[in-house]
This record gives C-alpha cells, structure tokens and sequence, in this order.
C-alpha cells in the first residue's frame, strides 16, 4: 500500500504483471540461497564437530 500517493493499492489488482514475476522470482532465490545457507552451515558444523572430536582423542591419548 502506498499512502503516500493518497491513493490505496488493492492487493495484487494494481501491481503490474512483470513486477508480480520480479517478486515471484525473487522469493524462488531467496528460498534456494537460503536452503544454501542451511546446507553450508550444518556442513560447517559437523567439521567443527569433528575437528573438536579429534583434538579431544588426541589429548586423551597423549
């Protein structure tokens, strides 16, 4: 809704085509970067985890 136009915009009726395209497209990358994120920080953790793991046998060993 724009209030600055002194007009109101309904949902959807008003916004042009190719904008409603641009947003839909938009929250297609916005979903796929951040299902990126989730893949990439639980890969992330687990290398931690087993780097800690290491560290943690190697000073009970020595």
């Amino acid at each position: 809704m724009n209030e600055d136009s002194g007009s109101k915009m309904t949902a959807d009726a008003d916004v042009p085509d190719h904008i409603e395209a641009l947003a839909d497209l938009l929250d297609a990358e916005c979903i796929d970067i951040h299902a990126s994120c989730v893949i990439v920080t639980d890969m992330l953790r687990d290398a931690m985890e087993r780097r800690l793991a290491d560290r943690l046998t190697s000073e009970t060993l020595h």
